[in-house]
């Protein structure tokens, strides 16, 4: 109806500010009325319901960026009960099925007011016959499934509890054995929708970090290949201090051991081409993978490598001051500018807000006056690549020229997007 008949609606444009006020009391009515009883829904149900009004809220805000605020009853909204899932008790024959899809289970993004009582768990149900495969699969689905309240629970009041974070991507991961199948890096999995990626990419500009990380905790079982939902939650956990070290730890492990058990998960898409990971959720996973030790392994790349593991944990700020304190230590100054090459590569991988065109222009420019790109092409070219990331103007033209002489394969996977 917005959509179509936005003009001819009453109040009309031309008295936006009345408009305005009917749908501020629409959304007080509704912030009472779902304080009520309801009947448990069909998760598909609760689903389309939250995909309407996130549409709903995208029409408004495209032709009123002052109107009002549907994203705070949103959160009531996805907590509405939910019919528990019911475990097959009929045995099944066993067969080759194909790798899970994503579980279009309702949004877990609660608001449970202060004071609210826990919600109620749903009774365990029979496990039945489990002689197949697939029985015991469902019997598990169905047990985290029981689950969701508590998580929900949890998400609006106790957001920073390590095992939230554990239990959620348990609950999205638990059963994927292997990467779904695809053409190419394409899979036929359904993207999140236009609404979803906007409010996603919306709140990880100016969201607060316990909004980002119930959007992003809300959404895993939804999508639980959309990588770039950990990332931007383990982002916001590292911006509320040190309350949230142990959630971001958890989380990050728990990310880990999944691209541990699929590798080739990052590198696939969606239906749409939209990437499981983005760039910088791929430098972020990257960061979280553990490192390969050599037995020549050298006390630089040893101090580089643990400060990388320290802000995987969600403590970028202790890693980057680590390096600093042994810039005054080594005496070498290739081991120097080592050092200073990992703290912009820390800052690029955990926070994609960071502004670093200077601090790569001055370590370029070092690196030339030097002849390291001569003699330790191998120091310079990362930081060319991440040179070539700058918007467009200033110095980006003569390093990129630079890594076209210097590696014209990378040059060629950075600049041309059908090589990404």
């Amino acid at each position: 109806m917005l959509e179509l008949y936005w003009d001819t609606l009453t109040p009309p444009p031309a008295r936006l500010r009345a408009r305005r006020n009917q749908a501020e009391w629409m959304l007080e009515w509704l912030t009472a009325k779902i304080e009520e009883s309801f009947e448990p829904v069909p998760g598909e149900q609760l689903a389309a319901l939250l995909e309407d009004w996130d549409a709903i809220d995208t029409q408004w805000r495209d032709r009123d960026a002052e109107g009002p605020s549907f994203f705070a009853l949103r959160r009531r909204l996805s907590q509405l009960p939910v019919e528990a899932a019911i475990v097959s008790t009929v045995a099944s024959p066993e067969v080759v099925s194909a790798p899970p899809e994503p579980v279009q289970a309702p949004v877990i993004k609660p608001a449970t007011p202060v004071g609210k009582e826990p919600p109620t768990l749903a009774a365990a149900q029979p496990l039945g016959s489990l002689e197949g495969d697939e029985a015991v699969e469902n019997a598990v689905t169905g047990v985290f499934t029981s689950l969701m309240p508590l998580v929900g629970f949890c998400l609006e009041s106790k957001a920073t509890l390590p095992l939230l974070f554990r239990l959620n991507r348990q609950l999205a991961w638990m059963t994927l054995e292997q990467a779904p199948p695809a053409q190419g890096t394409t899979t036929r999995l359904p993207a999140p929708s236009g609404a979803e990626v906007e409010s996603f990419n919306r709140l990880q500009s100016i969201g607060e970090p316990l909004d980002v990380v119930r959007f992003c905790e809300g959404r895993l079982n939804t999508y639980p290949f959309w990588l770039d939902l950990n990332r931007a939650s383990h982002l916001a956990l590292s911006r509320l201090g040190a309350g949230a070290v142990q959630a971001a730890i958890s989380l990050a492990l728990e990310t880990r051991h999944l691209l541990a058990r699929l590798p080739t998960l990052a590198e696939l898409t969606f239906a749409n081409d939209q990437p499981f990971a983005d760039g910088a959720t791929r430098s972020w996973l990257e960061g979280l993978a553990p490192a390969t030790r050599s037995g020549g392994t050298d006390a630089v790349q040893t101090l580089i490598e643990g400060a990388a593991q320290g802000a995987a944990d969600g403590q970028l700020s202790s890693a980057l001051n680590h390096l600093q304190d042994n810039l005054r230590e080594v005496s070498s100054g290739r081991d120097r500018f080592r050092l200073r090459c990992a703290q912009c590569f820390l800052l690029k991988r955990f926070d994609p807000h960071a502004r670093l065109q200077v601090a790569v222009d001055v370590l370029l420019q070092e690196a030339t006056e030097q002849g390291l790109d001569r003699w330790e092409p191998d120091l310079v070219r990362p930081l060319l690549e991440l040179a070539m990331s700058y918007e467009d103007g200033g110095s980006k033209t003569a390093w990129t020229q630079q890594l076209a002489a210097m590696d014209l394969p990378a040059f060629w996977r950075l600049a041309s997007p059908q090589a990404n």
